[in-house]
């Protein structure tokens, strides 16, 4: 499963079904936003290997939260 990742807009910066993701915790070069209603599955061999980067644990657990939410867990 990903949650996409994208540059936002003013509006996308303060959506309530995405999460911030600030470029220096992320390691990507501009801010992004986690699009948790576009949450897909993805086949393993599209991934690449090792780790692309990293989003703290307070993101990583409203990523979670929202998930669950919009899937009615």
């Amino acid at each position: 499963m990903v949650v996409p990742l994208l540059e936002p807009t003013p509006f996308e910066s303060t959506y309530p079904l995405y999460v911030p993701i600030p470029a220096a915790e992320s390691g990507l070069s501009v801010a992004s936003v986690a699009v948790c209603p576009l949450v897909r599955g993805v086949p393993l061999g599209s991934v690449l290997p090792g780790v692309l980067g990293q989003v703290s644990a307070e993101a990583l657990g409203k990523i979670s939260r929202l998930l669950r939410l919009l899937q009615g867990l």
